[in-house]
């Protein structure tokens, strides 16, 4: 589902499914979704960029903490 950020017009889902499960292929049409929502693509990514935002500095501020814990161990 992840795809439908880079815009993709329509994702086809269980394409691979083996006819023993009998699986229907799922059609997932971008612009179709966005107006059931109500949304634009700005307001889905909005938030994910949030996200990857906190995770970015969650990461940066974790691997600060590591490089100065080990360079205060190694000075001693």
């Amino acid at each position: 589902m992840d795809t439908l950020t880079f815009n993709t017009p329509i994702l086809f889902r269980h394409l691979t499914f083996s006819e023993a499960k009998k699986q229907p292929i799922l059609e997932v049409d971008l612009k179709k979704a966005l107006d059931g929502l109500d949304m634009t693509m700005s307001q889905v990514l909005e938030p994910m960029f949030l996200v990857m935002e906190f995770l970015t500095i969650c990461f940066s501020s974790l691997s600060n903490c590591a490089y100065c814990s080990a360079a205060i161990i190694s000075s001693q």
